[in-house]
């Protein structure tokens, strides 16, 4: 079994690998196509709001919020409030990047180890 130090290093890189994977990409409302699970709205106010499983109907965004108790209360926003949308995509050279930026930062802990080993006397 890992000691607590190893698992907390495993999750890390872990969270790291996941977020570091993908990246925010324009997003295009297409007709009669399902939209991607979460969208990232940049509203004319400035704001940004990641909403998930989100419905395109007619001039609105339809969105589900949970209101008192357990159901969901269906809100909307008018696309006219909308500056630009993104979607969430897996990035190929970002992972590519991690994984090398992973791999050589092991390679250095185990050399830096074994010259603080054999610097006392092997």
């Amino acid at each position: 079994m890992l000691s607590r130090p190893c698992r907390s290093a495993v999750a890390f890189v872990t969270l790291v690998s996941l977020v570091a994977c993908t990246t925010w990409e324009p997003y295009v409302v297409q007709r009669d196509v399902e939209p991607p699970r979460v969208v990232r709205l940049h509203l004319t106010s400035g704001e940004s709001v990641n909403l998930r499983s989100p419905l395109m109907e007619g001039d609105s965004v339809l969105f589900g919020q949970l209101g008192t108790g357990t159901r969901a209360v269906m809100q909307t926003i008018p696309l006219r409030s909308v500056e630009s949308m993104e979607q969430r995509r897996f990035s190929v050279s970002t992972t590519i990047g991690l994984a090398v930026g992973l791999v050589a930062g092991f390679y250095a802990f185990v050399l830096v180890g074994v010259w603080a080993r054999c610097s006392d006397g092997c």
